[in-house]
């Protein structure tokens, strides 16, 4: 009846097909606020010995350009806001892009994009918070890892349903909430 995706593809076409019923609360996790979230721009903590820096207080980019600068970027996905696509429109309006990085290596998952920096196979990945926070839980390669900065707060991932589908939702409603 629903699922989750990212703003990504919804901007690539999926939102003609699908119609937007909700969105998660990201409050719980460092980087969320509301249905906003941040992505954490991870680095080895034996690359970045500074104290892990906090998201801003008003949602704004933390990126830090100079230390950026020729390193090798992981993310999981061409289409991914969260790993890829926010993080290029944040160095933009900072007056860079991609093209500040070395390298980029496609992972296919944000936390195999955490596994390439810990091992080494990159410098710097985005990680969207929620994931980041799993990761520092249950992934030792994470622990090997350091919050350099943050990308600018942004919708988080929306539950959609296929258009047809919309009629159902107040009857799902009622059974998930009565």
């Amino acid at each position: 009846l629903f699922g989750q995706t990212c703003w990504g593809p919804m901007e690539l076409g999926l939102a003609d097909h699908v119609a937007v019923i909700g969105q998660p609360d990201y409050s719980a996790f460092e980087g969320g606020n509301g249905i906003h979230y941040a992505s954490a721009v991870v680095m080895r903590r034996k690359d970045w010995p500074e104290k892990a820096i906090a998201p801003s207080t008003d949602g704004s980019a933390v990126l830090p350009l100079d230390r950026l600068r020729g390193l090798r970027l992981a993310f999981n996905g061409e289409d991914s806001m969260s790993g890829v696509i926010g993080l290029k429109r944040d160095l933009v309006q900072l007056g860079e892009g991609l093209r500040i990085f070395s390298g980029m290596v496609e992972t296919g998952a944000h936390r195999a994009s955490v596994r390439a920096v810990a091992e080494g196979r990159a410098d710097v990945a985005a990680i969207d918070c929620r994931t980041w926070d799993t990761s520092r839980r249950f992934d030792s390669a994470a622990r090997e890892l350091v919050v350099a900065g943050w990308t600018a707060r942004r919708k988080g991932l929306p539950y959609i349903t296929a258009l047809p589908l919309r009629a159902l939702l107040p009857a799902v409603t009622r059974a998930l909430t009565g």
